[in-house]
């Protein structure tokens, strides 16, 4: 029988290694290769051309929009023509030669996409970030025209500081608003998403080192293109304002310093983001010091615990704690904020139904932490299963006093079955319920409970995993400098926003 792989036109002619019908099969994930490369191509371009009219960009300026707009058409047309090469080659080539160019297609590839990395990096350090200042065509200036400042923060990215000196003041956008944290002897206006709040130099420098190195860097002598408010210049935030106007009511104002007093979730927020940030210290404390207080890592603390005494209150708040957990990896708060938030959504009836249909808090959180929830409820039924209601199971020697052993076990099934139905329930660590005492004798509620104080342990043990989170003993280590209980004396933030209002003065540069 003659091989489908070899012609019937001579030794000579024999060099088909597979039949047509193989080689269109392998040309065609070349072929939608080369579409997708010429539609991207396509909408770069057109991206590219709407940007150029929109932003103006000026000859020899390279903003890292354009860059990426650039080297990107680059990238995709080059990978297109390379994809029409080889495409081309399993029609038209030697047999031996078919998809000969796909190693050169991933090797350009490699390279421009390393050649587009480089450039971005080249670019950032360089401080080309700005776009340009309306039609004149100029480059908004960093950091007073002299210097850009990047300040690593903790977890080794930077924080870029545009400090617009040369801006012409005509050029405002008319948009920009002032706040109410408006000192009028202040000597520096912060703004951010365009309020402004003029505040005191010195306040800042003493609560951030960020603030402070900032500002003790040369400053150029005042002139008619530099861009002033009142005669104090001007620094640009990349910051939300909401975030920026609690922070300096909280350390120019003393304001949501009152630590008996329980703090609302965005306040704290706030603190959280411009304290690790800006590595203000006091706030930043404050923040993670309420969070960790509401957040116990052990049962004895969460069944001691005033609840909801350093957070306000509200439908929403467990998934915004969760929010800012997962956002500021602090896995001993996601992993309690997470149960409390299935709970919510899941707790009532069990059913994915619910899931859909809760309005604060399935709507409230992130796509990762709703998903964590969703996935996380069975995994909690079955260690309830295995833990609090495991003694509902035992048999009858385990319960060596008992003087009904008939309707002692019927009362334990019967404990089950309302967990289980019309829907499973997960009441996890939750009281000891006097309705589940019934019917049984006083030996098996005594020896009941010892067991399900147990399961109570050994099911609050186990939430961190449900989750996908490490256990209670690595994650809670991120607490190791909040070791103290929480004092609600209020000699911490406090004292140290007084300090910093009665030495401001010594503090402040003229601008």
């Amino acid at each position: 029988m003659q091989s489908p792989y070899l012609t019937d036109m001579g030794p000579l002619r024999a060099q088909q290694v597979g039949p047509w019908r193989h080689d269109g099969r392998l040309v065609i994930p070349w072929e939608a290769l080369f579409a997708y490369d010429v539609m991207v191509v396509t909408l770069t371009v057109l991206k590219t051309w709407r940007a150029r009219h929109r932003f103006g960009f000026s000859p020899g300026y390279v903003s890292l929009f354009g860059l990426i707009l650039r080297d990107g058409a680059m990238y995709f047309t080059v990978m297109a023509f390379g994809g029409l090469a080889n495409v081309l080659t399993f029609y038209y080539s030697r047999p031996l030669l078919k998809g000969v160019l796909s190693s050169f297609s991933s090797c350009m590839s490699v390279v421009l996409i390393s050649r587009l990395m480089l450039n971005l990096h080249t670019t950032a350090t360089a401080g080309v970030f700005t776009s340009p200042n309306g039609s004149s065509q100029q480059l908004t200036s960093v950091e007073f025209n002299v210097q850009e400042i990047a300040a690593s923060d903790s977890l080794g990215s930077h924080l870029v500081f545009d400090l617009d000196m040369t801006g012409d003041p005509e050029m405002l956008t008319p948009t920009v608003t002032r706040s109410d944290v408006w000192l009028e002897d202040g000597n520096i206006v912060l703004q951010a998403e365009g309020t402004q709040f003029k505040v005191y130099r010195g306040i800042l420098a003493l609560n951030s080192p960020i603030f402070d190195d900032m500002f003790s860097m040369p400053q150029p002598v005042a002139g008619p293109e530099t861009q002033t408010v009142e005669g104090c210049p001007v620094v640009h935030l990349m910051d939300s304002a909401v975030d920026v106007k609690i922070v300096l009511q909280a350390l120019c104002q003393r304001r949501y310093v009152a630590l008996k007093a329980p703090l609302p979730i965005n306040v704290i927020a706030a603190f959280l983001r411009m304290g690790h940030k800006y590595d203000i210290d006091v706030i930043r404390e404050e923040a993670l010091q309420r969070l960790y207080y509401e957040s116990p890592t052990t049962l004895k603390d969460w069944v001691n615990l005033d609840a909801w005494s350093m957070i306000v209150r509200s439908p929403r708040v467990n998934a915004q704690i969760a929010n800012l957990a997962r956002e500021h990896n602090l896995l001993s708060v996601l992993a309690i904020a997470l149960h409390s938030c299935t709970i919510e959504i899941m707790g009532a009836s069990g059913s994915v139904k619910n899931f859909e249909q809760n309005n604060a808090t399935h709507k409230e959180l992130t796509p990762e932490n709703e998903r964590a929830c969703f996935l996380a409820y069975p995994r909690l039924l079955r260690l309830q299963g295995g833990t609090t209601l495991q003694w509902c199971n035992f048999s009858q020697e385990y319960f060596p006093g008992c003087i009904s052993p008939f309707t002692c076990p019927a009362a334990r099934k019967n404990i089950i079955v309302g967990f289980l139905f019309p829907v499973p329930k997960e009441y996890g660590f939750d009281e000891w319920q006097d309705e589940w005492e019934e019917d049984m004798c006083v030996h098996c509620i005594t020896a009941g409970k010892e067991y399900y104080k147990a399961g109570c342990h050994a099911f609050w043990n186990g939430i961190p995993t449900a989750f996908g989170l490490p256990t209670w003993h690595e994650i809670k280590k991120e607490r190791t400098s909040f070791e103290e209980p929480f004092d609600s004396n209020p000699s911490g933030i406090r004292a140290t926003l007084v300090l910093a209002s009665l030495t401001r003065f010594s503090h402040i540069r003229k601008p």
